[in-house]
């Protein structure tokens, strides 16, 4: 557990930025000043939040509440509007919602 807490704070210590000069990301330590053009190896957090940790592995930050309420929204966003247990696979151009092939077969049937 100490391990996975030393990946995610070696993580949090460099921040993704975007340099309009060079048109290019470059990663930036807030403690130490220092700034790199190439990802630093033991990891960074992205420009829009998730960590990339040592392993390659990139996650929302577990102590981010912004973050995972957002990775929340998407899965709602991934699940028919219907039934709101399967993959939503289907957009309907009529309403504009996602549905299951199921739902969306039922919601037709039914006008």
């Amino acid at each position: 557990k100490e391990w996975r807490r030393q990946l995610l704070a070696d993580a949090r210590a460099w921040k993704e930025t975007w340099s309009e000069d060079a048109q290019a990301w470059f990663y930036h330590n807030a403690a130490t000043g220092e700034a790199l053009w190439e990802p630093p190896s033991g990891g960074y957090t992205k420009d829009d939040g998730r960590l990339v940790l040592l392993t390659g592995e990139v996650i929302e930050d577990p102590d981010d509440e912004a973050a995972q309420e957002a990775k929340e929204q998407r899965r709602r966003e991934q699940l028919c509007v219907e039934c709101e247990e399967k993959a939503a696979t289907r957009h309907c151009e009529e309403c504009g919602d996602r549905f299951c092939t199921a739902c969306l077969n039922a919601a037709h049937e039914s006008g």
